[in-house]
């Protein structure tokens, strides 16, 4: 799992998943979301702390 993994964006069209210095996804928040992976798991974890 990433440390320090941060993402500061405004009107973004696309999300680039970068791990261990590799390209793993990219798409929209829905695309990555649909995708269920690495993206779709730490939006959920996140999302899971303001429940």
């Amino acid at each position: 799992m990433p440390v320090g993994a941060q993402a500061i964006c405004w009107n973004t069209r696309y999300f680039l998943v970068i791990e261990n210095g590799q390209f793993q996804e990219i798409g929209s928040h829905e695309e990555l979301l649909a995708k269920g992976g690495r993206y779709a798991e730490l939006f959920h974890l996140q999302a899971a702390g303001y429940r």
